[in-house]
C-alpha cells in the first residue's frame, strides 16, 4: 500500500501536542513535579488539566508574557477547528469560519512579511505565517525554559528575571538575541549556583 503524505490537519495536530507537552514541561519545573505521567494534574491521559488552563496558569504566575500568550492561543484556535471541523481542512477554510477579526489578528503577527510573499496565493500566505508563528512560540518556549529557576523562591529575583525573559523576547529582532539568550543564562547561572536547568531525562535520572 503507498504511504500518504502527512496532510495538514495531522502536521497541526502534531504541532499541537508538541506545543502542549512543551508547557506541560515548564508548569512542572515552576511546581518541581518530577513525575509528569503520575501527576493528578499533568498526567496526558487523565487530561486533567486543558492546555488554556495550563497556559493561563503560566500566565497568571508571570512566566508568560501576553504578546506570547496571544500567539499561542492562536495556534490552539486553528489546532481546534482543524480537530472539531471536518470542513476545515485548509487555512483558508479556517479563516472563512471563524471571522474577519481572527484573519486579521493572524496576519497582524507579521505585518511585514506580508508584503514579501503577496506574489504567493493566499493559502500559501497563510501557510508561511503558521510556520513562523509556531517557530516564534517554540523557540519563546525554550527562552523560557532555559531561564527558568526552578529552585528559586525569592519574589523579587523571579520578578527581576520575568523582566529579563521579556526584554530578551521583545527584543528578537537583534542580531545579537541568541547571544543575548546565552549571555543570560550563563548569567543566571553563575548569580545562582543552585539552580537547575535540567531536561526531563536529566530530571529522571537517564542520563
Amino acid at each position: 500500500m503507498e504511504l500518504r503524505t502527512q496532510t495538514l490537519r495531522g502536521q497541526i495536530i502534531e504541532d499541537s501536542v508538541i506545543l502542549e507537552r512543551i508547557v506541560t514541561l515548564l508548569l512542572s519545573n515552576v511546581f518541581e513535579i518530577d513525575d509528569i505521567e503520575n501527576s493528578n494534574s499533568f498526567q496526558t491521559t487523565a487530561n486533567v488539566l486543558s492546555f488554556h488552563a495550563k497556559t493561563s496558569l503560566l500566565s497568571d504566575l508571570k512566566y508568560l508574557p501576553l504578546g506570547l500568550k496571544d500567539k499561542i492561543s492562536m495556534l490552539y484556535q486553528i489546532r481546534n477547528k482543524f480537530v472539531h471541523n471536518m470542513d476545515v481542512n485548509s487555512f483558508t477554510a479556517f479563516f472563512e469560519v471563524s471571522g474577519n477579526g481572527k484573519k486579521k489578528a493572524f496576519l497582524g503577527f507579521y505585518p511585514d512579511k506580508i508584503s514579501e510573499v503577496e506574489d504567493e496565493s493566499e493559502e500559501h500566505q497563510f501557510s508561511i505565517i503558521y510556520s513562523l508563528l509556531l517557530a516564534e512560540v517554540l523557540h519563546d518556549l525554550e527562552v523560557i525554559s532555559n531561564l527558568m529557576a526552578r529552585n528559586l523562591k525569592n519574589e523579587v529575583h523571579k520578578d527581576s528575571l520575568m523582566e529579563r525573559i521579556k526584554s530578551v523576547l521583545v527584543n528578537q529582532e537583534d542580531n545579537n538575541v541568541l547571544a543575548e539568550i546565552l549571555n543570560l543564562k550563563q548569567e543566571i547561572l553563575e548569580t545562582y549556583p543552585s539552580l537547575s536547568f535540567q531536561n526531563e531525562k536529566e530530571r529522571k535520572g537517564e542520563v
